[in-house]
């Protein structure tokens, strides 16, 4: 089965961490302010990408001289820290990042430094925590946060990069989203992700002409289906005044074009007028043949039905 678009994000954002072997921490703290759980002792994390679950743990050795247990099953892994002690620190260690972790994208650092940063943040959240529609389909890109200073945070991230998500609550969840797809190619842009965004871009792209080819078929679908409407009922309007013997009454100026739609009833307005002789514009076909039209409907049944 070929891997979804998600699944090739997902590949391409580990790639990018795995680059960065000076800076563990960052992205630490990043997926755990995000998607960590405590219950009673025991701390818990669980990802579907066991080497992302691997790599926390190892961040975890380096950062924190402790080794926890992964967890390996079918669908999932996770990695627990069952020390008290521990437990507390990280979570004071998140908190005050919580607070403070916006000065690793702030305007004194350099601009490759900052931009390495955002990349970290970024890439690291939506491994923890993202989830993103494949782009065929409609756009949507999602995190389910566990806590509300995660929501907090993030969400100011997002407003420092000009990122607009929406909030809502959901089964315990905080949850930050988008349907815009600029603001998902954005998104993808200041993560690093090149070749994800390259490959969102050619989607976009392909369905917005899909889109717009659509409304071009549709819009000339309708206007051949009011001209076919149109032509129907002024046809039936002249053959109702050739039947009651109205018809040769007619001046010449109604009597041509009343012929003309007869003989022609594919033919538009413009292309009745074009084909009098002289020739009118549409606003003088379209007055004579509302003459017709009310000429019929007082002498006769309603043309509507």
């Amino acid at each position: 089965m070929q891997p979804s678009f998600s699944q090739n994000l997902r590949h391409e954002f580990f790639a990018l961490l795995s680059e960065q072997k000076q800076n563990r921490a960052l992205p630490l703290w990043v997926s755990l302010l995000a998607a960590f759980r405590i219950q009673g002792r025991e701390l818990h994390f669980s990802s579907q990408n066991q080497n992302f679950v691997e790599y926390l743990a190892q961040a975890l050795d380096e950062v924190y001289q402790i080794q926890v247990e992964v967890n390996v099953t079918k669908s999932r892994s996770s990695l627990y820290l069952e020390d008290l002690d521990t437990a507390r620190r990280l979570r004071a260690d998140l908190e005050q990042f919580a607070q403070t972790g916006q000065a690793y994208i702030g305007p004194d650092l350099g601009q490759e430094e900052r931009r390495n940063n955002i990349a970290l943040i970024l890439s690291s959240l939506f491994l923890a925590a993202g989830s993103l529609a494949s782009p065929q389909d409609f756009y949507h890109l999602e995190f389910s946060l566990q806590r509300t200073l995660a929501q907090a945070f993030f969400q100011a991230v997002f407003a420092d990069l000009g990122l607009k998500f929406k909030e809502l609550r959901h089964q315990g969840y905080y949850v930050l989203y988008t349907k815009d797809g600029q603001t998902i190619a954005d998104f993808l842009l200041y993560s690093g992700a090149n070749q994800g965004l390259l490959n969102f871009e050619s989607l976009r792209v392909e369905k917005e002409m899909y889109n717009q080819v659509n409304r071009v078929v549709n819009c000339d679908s309708a206007n051949a289906q009011r001209l076919a409407d149109s032509s129907a009922r002024q046809r039936k309007a002249i053959l109702h005044l050739k039947a009651c013997g109205e018809y040769a009454k007619l001046p010449d100026n109604l009597k041509n074009v009343a012929k003309l739609r007869l003989k022609y009833p594919e033919l538009s307005l413009t292309e009745l007028g074009q084909a009098l002789d002289p020739p009118l514009g549409k606003s003088g076909v379209n007055h004579r043949m509302q003459k017709i039209l009310d000429l019929a409907e007082r002498i006769g049944p309603d043309l509507e039905a």
